[in-house]
């Protein structure tokens, strides 16, 4: 059951769905470690985006011309938690494998190449508003739209359980319309 994107703001997928993924609000105009131009593999930073509790992220492109999002792990969440950076990977490399319509796909994940190198995930970007929006700008969710986005919540979340995976931080602001 597909949720219908604004009226005025279609998705930038074929089918709109909510998308389950830990993003909390970015702060912006916090900077960032990694300069434009930077390498992360074979992508490269055009500019941060914001930075969240534990990751700096990023807007990167590919020699393509293919855009996507890096979550850069901060230096200080690294050094809060020691195991952040190998459950990082860990947890990247076991999403990459996993498609479903309601999960942001991983296309990579790496580590930078700083003198002291921090792990990175990048994943696929994507149009729209998440919920939180939604409902700052209508004021509110009409209960079958609401049903169909937590239907197609709690079917990531699903998926994610059964490759083994737990999504933390579960929230308005992960569900993208």
């Amino acid at each position: 059951m597909p949720v219908a994107a604004e009226p005025d703001r279609p998705s930038s997928r074929d089918t709109p769905a909510a998308r389950a993924w830990s993003i909390p609000p970015l702060v912006r105009g916090a900077g960032g470690e990694l300069p434009e131009g930077s390498a992360l593999g074979a992508w490269t930073v055009v500019h941060l985006r914001g930075t969240e509790a534990c990751c700096e992220v990023y807007a990167v492109v590919d020699a393509d011309g293919s855009s996507c999002t890096a979550r850069v792990a901060r230096r200080s969440a690294l050094g809060e938690r020691p195991g952040l950076a190998g459950a990082m990977l860990a947890a990247a490399q076991r999403l990459a494998r996993l498609r479903h319509p309601n999960l942001l796909a991983v296309v990579g994940c790496g580590w930078t190449a700083e003198a002291s190198p921090r792990p990175f995930v990048l994943h696929e970007r994507v149009a729209g508003r998440d919920l939180a929006a939604y409902q700052a700008r209508h004021g509110g969710v009409e209960p079958g739209l609401l049903l169909a986005i937590a239907y197609q919540c709690a079917a990531a979340l699903e998926a994610l359980h059964a490759a083994g995976l737990a999504h933390a931080n579960l929230w308005r602001g992960c569900a993208v319309l």
